[in-house]
């Protein structure tokens, strides 16, 4: 599910706290090749605009990709006929912003003809790193089935190497902030202070957002460019951009 660049900025800003993302009606197009960031290679042929699922789409899950429910019938190809290799979802029928694109197997569609993807057809998960939790929650919000709700404050915890949280010591997560989302990437605002570690905390070697202070729902993981120990009396804090979070 390659994201395009408006995709791919308005999901990170709606997961990191930084913007809501209002949840779109979603429409589907068909390209003559890769739509890449900005939705590319669109058909244009006289009659030909933006489809729906004949009845909307099935909902994703746990391991569940969400699908189209019902045929997706496009109108009928002009004289020359069309190739179709790939397919663009957008949130709107003219116009508007591309979301994301995929290929798919190639077909040539002759003068008369009217291109369809059959029910269930498409299947969507998302990739990234982000939590089993959160895939299905975002593809959902992405094809307007059902909203993932916006939180404001998201906290960032330090894991080890072995996949633990950070306990004991004083040591407590923290509400970070994130600059807009561009190309693709956010990163944190500022420098989140841990302050001083009242006990040996292990070694981290990544970080992961969660949607509370304790507790709560993983939203995704990163790894550090460098694992580093944490020793009683040791201060330890994220530099400002010492976070850098990518959607594909």
């Amino acid at each position: 599910m390659p994201l395009g660049t408006y995709g791919a900025n308005k999901i990170l800003d709606h997961v990191t706290g930084r913007q809501e993302w209002t949840m779109p009606a979603v429409y589907v197009s068909i390209h003559s090749g890769a739509p890449g960031n900005n939705g590319a290679n669109e058909h244009s042929y006289s009659g030909y605009v933006r489809k729906q699922p004949a009845t909307g789409w099935n909902a994703a899950s746990n391991g569940v990709p969400a699908t189209n429910d019902g045929d997706i019938t496009f109108d009928e190809v002009p004289a020359g006929g069309i190739t179709v290799s790939h397919v663009g979802i957008w949130d709107a029928e003219t116009s508007g912003n591309f979301i994301f694109g995929f290929s798919i197997p190639t077909r040539n569609f002759p003068a008369g003809t009217t291109p369809k993807i059959l029910d269930e057809a498409i299947e969507i998960i998302a990739e990234d790193n982000f939590s089993d939790y959160l895939k299905p929650l975002i593809v959902n919000h992405m094809l307007g089935i059902s909203p993932y709700t916006y939180i404001a404050d998201i906290y960032v915890g330090l894991i080890t190497t072995g996949g633990s949280e950070f306990s004991g010591g004083s040591y407590a997560r923290r509400n970070i902030n994130f600059d807009a989302a561009s190309s693709k990437q956010i990163v944190n605002a500022i420098q989140e202070n841990f302050g001083t570690a009242g006990a040996n905390l292990g070694t981290t070697n990544r970080f992961r957002l969660f949607d509370a202070s304790t507790s709560g729902n993983a939203l995704l993981t990163g790894n550090w460019n460098s694992s580093a120990e944490v020793l009683a009396g040791d201060s330890y804090l994220i530099e400002d951009s010492g976070i850098t979070i990518t959607a594909v």
